[in-house]
């Protein structure tokens, strides 16, 4: 694409259009024909130091057409019916199509599904996993700063605990017939809605877990009240426990495996469905590190 057809494209929307341009990704790894994109969730425990957790599950979001690429001659001009059906993984735009469903082999699955299937066809998803913890990893270290600001800015105090907020975001990911993941967005505020029963039975556990892992214990709390109550001297503060004090003991935690890919053997550890669709588990989240281990 040329700057002049980006032009072109920005006159017809109005001229005035606030865009955003992104490379197209013309050779899609595609299930029986379909494209489809991944929808996973990150969950954001600190900024100073970077914790990041990616849940062990998510949704595949597949085209209700099958894909022809514009390298066919196709087009997204093409009267045979809407491009958008087969180009658009949207929710909100498939869901409109007569064919929309939502099962083990329709237009909205689960993703260990998805993964056993691409398993069945011969693909390293064990490397495809570790690669998508990667770009999530980097997404968040390029914006580190930003966060990090933003947050200083939002607490009352120094003193206050350094696991004050946290933030749960979702990541669109694209796969292309390389097995490689690309980024398509991360949305900081991703919907919950359940509108169907994979939504709920997903978003349900997704947030259960979410508030464990973020949650204070009684002993932690009180040890929180403890270091914010005036001393006896001067009326000073107490410094608050260290970090790692003040975290949830290790026996009150879900499990949570660190998950490090500093090596194609290591990325193969924590896969989000080893057994089949129906043994993936529906909680639980990974820590995420670098392969630097930042």
């Amino acid at each position: 694409t040329t700057l002049a057809e980006l032009e072109a494209a920005r006159t017809a929307m109005g001229g005035t259009a606030s865009c955003v341009a992104q490379e197209y990704v013309d050779r899609p790894l595609l299930l029986g024909g379909y494209k489809f994109d991944l929808r996973l969730y990150v969950l954001v425990t600190s900024c100073v130091p970077l914790r990041v957790h990616i849940f062990r599950d998510g949704i595949a979001r597949l085209c209700a057409e099958k894909y022809h690429s514009a390298r066919t001659g196709e087009g997204f001009g093409s009267a045979d019916g809407d491009w958008r059906f087969r180009h658009l993984t949207n929710y909100a735009i498939n869901k409109q199509h007569p064919d929309f469903s939502v099962a083990e082999d329709g237009t909205k699955r689960r993703l260990g599904a998805v993964l056993d299937e691409l398993a069945s066809q011969g693909h390293d998803v064990a490397l495809l996993w570790g690669e998508i913890q990667q770009v999530a990893v980097k997404a968040l270290i390029a914006v580190q700063p930003t966060l990090a600001q933003a947050y200083a800015s939002c607490r009352p105090g120094p003193d206050v605990h350094p696991f004050s907020c946290f933030e749960l975001l979702g990541l669109d990911l694209l796969v292309d017939e390389r097995g490689r993941p690309w980024l398509l967005e991360v949305n900081h505020s991703p919907s919950l809605a359940c509108d169907t029963t994979l939504d709920r039975d997903l978003k349900d556990a997704l947030l259960a877990d979410t508030m464990l892992l973020c949650s204070f214990s009684a002993a932690e709390a009180q040890l929180l009240r403890r270091a914010n109550r005036p001393s006896s001297g001067g009326g000073a503060r107490a410094r608050p426990p260290a970090a790692e004090e003040a975290r949830p003991p290790p026996a009150r935690r879900r499990a949570s495996n660190t998950v490090e890919a500093p090596t194609t053997e290591s990325r193969r550890q924590q896969l989000p469905s080893q057994q089949g669709p129906s043994a993936l588990p529906a909680t639980g989240f990974s820590r995420l590190t670098s392969r630097h281990g930042r």
